[in-house]
């Protein structure tokens, strides 16, 4: 989901609550925006395009070159919804599927972290 669908979303959410306030009526609820997913999906698009300074926003420290090796210049196929696994993982996990530039596929998951300056990147590459 990109930046901009999230938006979107978040703006949709608020117009419904204020109908239901107003008028009383019934108005289904609206998936939150997916802070998590937001981050990983930048950073992954930020991958995409080899812009690691970007990319490094969403990493904690200096992003390894083996990962800008592999990673870099990958197609985003699909990015999904995050999830927790509380007893496993103090953080959220973010399903993602990546086209490399050797053909190869991976469907993984991004293990995210919050901080105090947002998302960022804590492995699942």
């Amino acid at each position: 989901m990109t930046s901009e669908e999230t938006m979107k979303k978040s703006r949709t959410g608020i117009v419904c609550a204020l109908l239901s306030l107003c008028f009383g009526c019934a108005v289904p609820e609206v998936p939150q925006p997916d802070p998590a997913a937001a981050a990983a999906t930048a950073f992954l698009q930020g991958c995409s395009e080899r812009k690691w300074e970007e990319a490094g926003r969403l990493y904690l420290g200096a992003i390894p070159e083996a990962v800008k090796d592999r990673f870099g210049g990958l197609q985003l196929l699909d990015i999904g919804t995050s999830f927790e696994r509380p007893r496993q993982y103090d953080g959220r996990f973010v399903p993602y599927t990546v086209r490399l530039t050797t053909g190869a596929v991976i469907k993984q998951r991004l293990a995210m972290k919050a901080g105090p300056a947002g998302w960022w990147v804590d492995g699942g590459l």
